[in-house]
């Protein structure tokens, strides 16, 4: 079985923002593994969650990671939405549309598998099926095993019942239909049709379960129930207590000394005699009792529940709830509290809500149901980080903390413009990690980290240099576009106001803070304080620049706007600054109280030869730590394409010589290293450096006047063993591929012409 729980993350009552008609309102709304789907009003169908690995958010192409907002994947027109493990679906038109781990081509896209005649639809761990008609028609998906022919893969939709098919239901590894009015099961089916009282029959073709009388069927793992004339019944494995009959802790003295032959009874009739088995077995349910504590126990018929009244059923993984005369009821596993009641296990059927429910669906971790109209939704199991069980506390259900739309924390993600007090802030608070968001104010513009403190995303505390809280935050609700909060002291003596308003960024909200990511968030997040940089510009005679910030801290060298594809690496060295300029910041905030912030970077021409150019960078820092950091890097750019260039794809066989250690795109092939070794003049016996040159396979690389430059590089703290091995090009063309014959011929001549 695939399918693995985790928390799922939490959301609104209604489908968000980016539904395209105006009606948001859900109506209908499904689990699968890690993520989940609803329907809205209109007909739209969206779907949010921690993983896309199969396309089954239906963003985009499978292994993009999750989306924690709602993604647009039917526009309207869809009647029922459904989820398997790494999958979804919907009816549209009459077609059963679906996405993600079910086989064929663009599994990030919606496609019709059954194209007409669909009017309803159920999905579990292996196979998607549906009514079509009155026929019953399932299509296998990704990950079954076994060998029988209800498990293989069924690319195409085959017809598992030609007519009367009123309702059906689809678990693991088996699936149920109500066919006029007698249920019917095939696959690994949780029922015994014997007498052998073994744990599942084994079908390809429907087996009987119920002979008459029955409307609905749920499924979930390896229990099913029915309503049959009112009244529930259940049966399968109970070993969370999911079929609802009660399942006692049994101690040793009351095992039975042998197992007790089936009868018709529906309460556990306990014998007192000494033990000498480790079954259990009332007629009703056959308990495995290892060491005298139950392990595991199964219900191989149905037994009756409930005794009339229900009116719906709903079951998903070890956990079933009914409609019972309105009320919700509910029972099974509980451990993350997912039912909304006391207790790690429920026995019997308890009430959850006891008035207008109307939908309802069940997932490893939570339950939702629509109540009164309003979604409401477990809490959210929360994550002990001193490696305690993950628990709900309080249990209950709650409409802060949902499981669809944008939560109260997602809404405060993202850029805001605003103010502490009276002065001017930019705040980025980003999803994860949790202490990876930031604010500065805009008069002194350091970076100032903040941590999330709850699951909310209402409590954050700063952490400046050597981890300790200057102070804290608490954010009311967003509301749209504004949102406001209290800031106080380390002491909570002082308090000030917080006034924000949400800077618009396209993209993902809560994506990146920091300087390095190239994304919308962080250029918002960021531009206020590098565009209040000042700059100083110097024009060489042939139209060169080099531009300065922080005095001469930073610099960065441009082309003559006449150069072809200036226009690139202009903007390409312009970025760099920009990000230097706020790493700066983030190295002054990083650096304990009174140490000297030690920041230098500058780039600089290394070469100009025809089209290429080469540019040298070289770092000195210091923001705190043992240790400062420095060195020289080197970028070479192809002026004909306007990118930078490849080198390592001048080398023959330079990808296939990497070990674990090294970028494979920078380790050169045994011959070449050979050579290298050879040239080199630090790998001399006696020389304190041999051993770490002798042993090196990494090289930064640049074309020179005459050949091609193996830079070793080392951590900083052998930095001093670091050495240029130049080779000529009449030694390193036997190593080189096609392309680089070409070009770094062409490089040298046009670099002997200046």
């Amino acid at each position: 079985m695939r399918f693995a729980a985790l928390c799922l993350l939490a959301g609104t009552t209604t489908l968000g923002s980016g539904a395209a008609a105006a009606d948001s309102t859900i109506r209908q709304f499904d689990f699968g593994a890690f993520h989940r789907c609803a329907l809205g009003g209109d007909g739209a169908v969206q779907c949010l969650g921690e993983s896309n690995v199969f396309g089954q958010i239906g963003s985009g192409t499978p292994g993009e990671q999750g989306a924690a907002r709602p993604v647009t994947v039917i526009g309207h027109g869809a009647s029922k939405v459904v989820t398997g493990s790494f999958y979804s679906c919907a009816i549209v038109g009459g077609a059963l549309r679906c996405w993600g781990d079910i086989g064929g081509k663009d599994p990030g896209k919606p496609r019709a598998l059954i194209s007409s005649g669909v009017t309803d639809a159920a999905a579990g761990d292996d196979r998607v099926c549906a009514i079509v008609g009155d026929a019953a028609q399932c299509v296998g998906v990704g990950g079954q095993s076994g060998s029988n022919e209800y498990s293989q893969l069924h690319p195409v939709p085959y017809t598992e019942i030609e007519h009367g098919v009123r309702a059906i239901a689809v678990g693991h590894m088996h699936a149920c239909a109500v066919a006029g009015d007698a249920l019917l099961c095939w696959g690994d089916v949780p029922f015994d049709a014997s007498d052998q009282r073994g744990r599942v029959t084994r079908s390809a073709l429907p087996v009987r379960v119920i002979e008459h009388g029955v409307s609905a069927v749920a499924a979930g793992e390896h229990h099913d129930c029915a309503i049959a004339d009112g009244a529930l019944w259940c049966w399968g494995d109970n070993t969370h207590g999911q079929i609802g009959i009660g399942r006692a802790d049994i101690s040793a003295a009351a095992l039975p000394d042998v197992a007790v032959p089936p009868t018709k009874v529906h309460k556990a009739k306990h014998s007192t005699q000494s033990p000498r088995s480790n079954l259990f077995d009332d007629g009703v349910q056959r308990c495995s009792a290892p060491g005298g504590r139950v392990d595991a126990c199964w219900v191989s018929r149905p037994v009756k529940v409930i005794e009339h009244g229900v009116t719906r059923v709903f079951a998903k993984g070890d956990a079933s709830c009914a409609l019972v005369e309105g009320a919700l009821q509910c029972w099974g596993a509980n451990a993350l509290g997912q039912l909304g009641l006391s207790g790690e296990q429920v026995d019997t059927p308890q009430t959850v809500f006891a008035r207008s429910v109307g939908e309802v669906a069940l997932s490893a971790t939570r339950a939702c149901a629509l109540v009164d109209g309003a979604l409401q939704c477990t809490r959210r199991c929360l994550d002990a980080r001193d490696g305690s069980p993950c628990r709900a506390d309080p249990p209950g259900f709650t409409t802060s903390d949902l499981a669809f739309g944008v939560s109260d924390r997602e809404a405060r993600l993202g850029v805001w413009r605003g103010t502490i007090g009276t002065q001017p802030i930019m705040l980025c608070l980003r999803r994860a990690p949790a202490d990876d968001s930031s604010y500065y104010y805009l008069r002194h513009r350091s970076t100032i980290a903040l941590r999330s403190a709850d699951f909310g995303g209402a409590k954050w505390q700063e952490r400046m240099a050597e981890d300790n809280s200057t102070g804290s935050w608490e954010l009311a609700a967003a509301h749209g576009d504004t949102m406001s909060g209290t800031w106080s002291d380390a002491d909570a003596t002082r308090t000030l106001p917080i006034r924000l308003s949400r800077v618009p960024v396209k993209g993902d909200p809560g994506a990146a803070c920091g300087q390095f990511e190239s994304d919308p968030q962080q250029d918002a997040y960021n531009a206020p304080r590098v565009d209040a940089e000042p700059l100083s510009t110097t024009t060489a005679a042939d139209g060169s620049r080099t531009v300065r910030a922080r005095g001469n801290q930073l610099s960065v060298v441009e082309l003559p706007d006449s150069a072809p594809h200036a226009g690139a690496f202009n903007a390409a060295m312009r970025n760099w600054l920009r990000e230097q300029i706020v790493a700066y910041f983030d190295c002054a905030s990083a650096t304990r109280a009174g140490d000297k912030v030690d920041f230098n970077q500058q780039r600089e021409f290394e070469l100009r030869a025809g089209a290429w150019v080469v540019v040298r960078e070289s770092f000195e820092l210091y923001c705190g730590g043992a240790y400062p950091n420095g060195g020289v890097g080197y970028e070479t750019w192809n002026l004909e394409d306007g990118k930078p260039a490849d080198l390592w794809s001048w080398i023959r066989d330079s990808k296939r010589k990497c070990d674990y250690s090294s970028d494979c795109g920078s380790a050169a092939p045994d011959a070449l290293n050979t050579l290298l070794l050879e040239l080199a003049s630090r790998n001399k016996d006696g020389d304190e450096c041999a051993d770490a040159v002798n042993e090196n396979r990494s090289y930064g690389l640049r074309p020179s006047r005459t050949g091609l430059v193996f830079t070793t590089s080392f951590a900083h703290v052998i930095q001093a063993c670091d050495e240029d091995i130049e080779v000529p090009y009449a030694k390193v063309e036997p190593f080189l591929t096609d392309l680089g014959r070409q070009q770094l011929k062409g490089l040298i001549e046009a670099a002997s012409q200046h």
